[in-house]
């Protein structure tokens, strides 16, 4: 699989599924700005406090029309590969949500702060440890990091040096030690980027 991030804002995406795993597909692209259809005989999960779109009915390939993205989020296993397979002819990325054999894509336990977005993936082997990783990744501190050297790197870029000097200056902002520093005082972080530049 090629990692990617998607774009879906104002993209529609269809979930075949009532249940939990529907309702965390439909959190996770709604809260990125998609328009969510749920299609689904009834819900047996809370969607409530969600803007998404529901279509009390039973799956069709027709429902798919228009889609950017498919998931299928059902029980029934032959339901889910049936979606597949009709995404697949009408040129729609897929997601069997309880089997990643056959999906286009799958999703990465993310964080995201600021400019700083970290994702993880065991490409579907363990969810749950991709999960334990990124809860381990201190996004905070690496976004106050990030914003210093936002303003650091247009300052090397702007600066009349050969291309070697400036790429040799920005490895040398993101150092190990210099990486520690900004993780342990943000302030002292920004001087020694300062001094450097």
């Amino acid at each position: 699989m090629y990692p990617v991030m998607l774009n879906v804002k104002n993209r529609l995406c269809v979930i075949v599924g009532g249940g939990g795993a529907a309702r965390i597909k439909a959190a996770a692209l709604e809260k990125e700005g998609a328009a969510v259809k749920i299609i689904s005989p009834e819900l047996n999960a809370d969607f409530s406090g969600l803007n998404i779109e529901y279509a009390a009915k039973s799956y069709e390939k027709s429902d798919l029309n228009g889609a950017f993205i498919a998931i299928s989020a059902t029980d029934d296993e032959e339901l889910n590969r049936q979606i597949t397979s009709d995404a697949a002819e009408l040129g729609i990325l897929a997601l069997n949500a309880s089997c990643s054999e056959g999906s286009d894509f799958i999703p990465m336990a993310y964080t995201r702060s600021g400019n700083i977005t970290a994702a993880v993936s065991t490409n579907g082997a363990y969810p749950l440890l991709a999960q334990k990783i990124r809860s381990e990744i201190d996004i905070e501190a690496y976004d106050k990091i990030c914003s210093v050297l936002k303003k650091a790197r247009r300052a090397i870029l702007k600066k009349d040096i050969d291309k070697n000097a400036k790429k040799a200056l920005l490895r040398a902002l993101v150092t190990d030690e210099m990486i520690a520093l900004g993780k342990k005082d943000t302030a002292a972080f920004e001087r020694a980027v300062r001094r450097m530049i």
